[in-house]
């Protein structure tokens, strides 16, 4: 096969590409995702190519992608076939992720190629400056086009699953511009190969050590959940990113989490209680119930992501323990997924 090289053109017509990559893959692209997710979950295969046809944008057509993928993909594969070659990274890789889903060899080659390449321009451009024919906003607009075409590969390589894509994600925990999406991809495919390289991360990185942490328990190591209960419960890191560690905890649902996380129903930061809660609720043990039951009293509302008060997590968690029926409500994995 001869993978398509993108197109390294300037123009303003990636402009709105780029708003909605920014969405996508910030993340804010969960809430995205997950907007359409349960639609699609429910949609027959027919309904599913009705949508990839009549889609508008890159970004939902992958989103499309990834539900064709969890089935039967090569039941699917004659309408990726043809994008392949398509024009936007986003088309090329759902297509990928389609195609080696269903073992067509082509699909790993063409991820691993958009990866390669998108890493090469990256570690390219900041040395070579804007050109002079080029306005700065078009320059700097095909840079974050770089980023976000690597980004989305390594999440591609994650969702596909080959332990060939060991090497080049380990390469990635290296590179400050994409190790928490190379590490995350590291703990779904699950090869041990990846473990020294996910420990040097933590040590050599260490603001991105609970993407490191949660791969690392996704391979069955408990210093990762040492990491991600140390920048869960500690003060080194922004909100945010103690939030990450916590929704990691919830995500991987041990009990061992259940003591911190119920400490966190006390933390200063709103957005980190709420997270708590929703965290234990996703683990189910009744050892939290007693921490949950005292949260309902905390009426302070959370600002961002449409997150509810602190008291309804707590109560959705409650009713998730004790009547376990499905998902919690406006739950969500960790971004970019």
């Amino acid at each position: 096969m001869t993978p398509r090289t993108a197109s390294n053109g300037f123009s303003l017509g990636w402009f709105a590409a780029w708003v909605l990559l920014l969405l996508a893959l910030a993340p804010a692209a969960v809430a995205v995702e997950g907007k359409h997710t349960a639609r699609l979950a429910a949609a027959s295969d027919a309904e599913l190519a009705a949508e990839l046809a009549s889609a508008e944008s890159a970004l939902m057509r992958f989103v499309i992608a990834e539900e064709m993928a969890r089935r039967r993909a090569e039941r699917f594969t004659h309408l990726w076939d043809s994008r392949m070659a398509a024009t936007d990274f986003a088309d090329r890789l759902g297509a990928g992720l389609v195609l080696a889903r269903a073992g067509d060899e082509r699909g790993l080659e063409l991820v691993l190629t958009e990866l390669a390449e998108a890493t090469a321009d990256v570690e390219a451009l900041p040395k070579l400056g804007p050109p002079a024919s080029v306005p700065p906003l078009e320059h700097k607009l095909h840079f974050q086009r770089s980023h976000h075409r690597r980004y989305l590969a390594a999440l591609t390589l994650g969702l596909i699953g080959d332990a060939r894509a060991v090497d080049p994600l380990i390469e990635g925990t290296r590179d400050p511009g994409l190790t928490y999406r190379a590490a995350m991809s590291l703990g779904e495919i699950g090869d041990r190969r990846a473990i020294p390289a996910l420990r040097e991360m933590a040590r050599a990185i260490p603001k991105e050590r609970h993407w490191a942490g949660w791969a690392l328990a996704m391979l069955g190591e408990r210093d990762g959940w040492d990491l991600l209960i140390d920048v869960a419960t500690g003060s080194d890191l922004l909100w945010d990113q103690r939030r990450h560690a916590i929704v990691g905890l919830g995500e991987l649902e041990d009990p061992i989490a259940v003591e911190p996380l119920a400490r966190l129903l006390n933390d200063n930061e709103v957005h980190l209680r709420v997270a708590a809660a929703r965290a234990l609720g996703q683990i189910g043990d009744p050892a939290a119930l007693p921490a949950l039951r005292t949260a309902l009293g905390d009426e302070e509302p959370a600002i961002f992501n449409r997150e509810p008060t602190v008291a309804v997590a707590a109560a959705e968690a409650i009713r998730r323990i004790e009547s376990p029926r499905g998902p919690l409500e406006g739950w969500s994995p960790p971004p970019g997924r």
